[in-house]
């Protein structure tokens, strides 16, 4: 059976950015099981694999634009740490949400902590 709109699915993965360095995996966990073509999956791996079979194994680059979008320089703020009352100590990879510019929820990244200031990044990003 091939994969087709309205078909769930069942995958194992792994992620990996430019430099080979693997940011998620399925690798000794069950598959990610989903529903094709409503939209559970980023754009491009979800074309990707439309057509394919149980077996199939294949390597897939997507595009920004495809996958969780452009990196906007904008979205990337240097704050003062007081912004993040009732944190103890705030670390790199520790991820808040907060109110994006049209009132929507955001998901933040700390980037980097120095000193009393705290570098946060809201562009979308892969699962890490």
């Amino acid at each position: 059976m091939k994969v087709a709109n309205h078909s769930v699915v069942s995958i194992h993965y792994t992620l990996t950015n430019n430099d080979g360095e693997v940011l998620d995996s399925s690798e000794g966990q069950a598959p990610l099981t989903y529903l094709h073509g409503v939209g559970n999956l980023i754009p491009g791996l979800e074309k990707e694999l439309l057509d394919k079979a149980v077996g199939d194994e294949f390597d897939v680059t997507v595009a920004p634009g495809e996958g969780y979008g452009e990196q906007t320089d904008e979205l990337v703020q240097t704050v003062p740490s007081s912004v993040f009352e009732g944190v103890e100590q705030v670390e790199p990879g520790m991820q808040f949400r907060a109110s994006g510019p049209g009132g929507e929820a955001q998901l933040i990244t700390v980037t980097s902590v120095e000193g009393d200031m705290v570098t946060i990044d809201g562009n979308p990003r892969s699962p890490v």
